[in-house]
């Protein structure tokens, strides 16, 4: 996809390729959490039964600068959500191989050459198998 011609992305922010489509990034966040299950035991104790990491959580709010219709983005995102698609993502220097699409929001304002975007991603690798590009 195509950016526009007449619109600059904002100077503080970084490209970021999600399957076919070009975002450019103001802000993220990554979390990550470990997940703990418990069972009572007869004594009155609590008893950790199994533990596991789960997969990171990637949050990408910026813009998508296009002369394309908004609809080309919608229907990107979607078709993405729909079939699961699995896709590398690189941010700054850390790449992660494995992410899908949990959740998107697409902001248009007055018409302007730009949407405003916010993706919820599921990173599936733990943080010590990410590879430095």
């Amino acid at each position: 996809m195509e950016e526009s011609r007449f619109f600059c992305p904002p100077v503080r922010s970084f490209p970021v390729q999600i399957g076919e489509i070009t975002l450019h990034i103001q802000s993220y966040s990554l979390s990550g959490v470990r997940v703990f299950s418990e069972q009572g035991a007869s004594s009155g104790e609590t008893i950790v039964t199994s533990c596991y990491q789960r997969g990171r959580r990637l949050v990408l709010e910026g813009t998508w600068v296009t002369d394309s219709e908004p609809g080309v983005l919608m229907l990107a995102l979607d078709q993405y959500l729909r079939e699961n698609t699995s896709f590398p993502l690189t941010l700054r220097n850390l790449c992660f191989p494995d992410c899908r699409l949990m959740k998107y929001t697409a902001t248009e304002k007055g018409c302007e050459p730009a949407v405003a975007v916010r993706l919820e991603l599921l990173a599936r690798i733990p943080p010590e198998e990410a590879v430095q590009t």
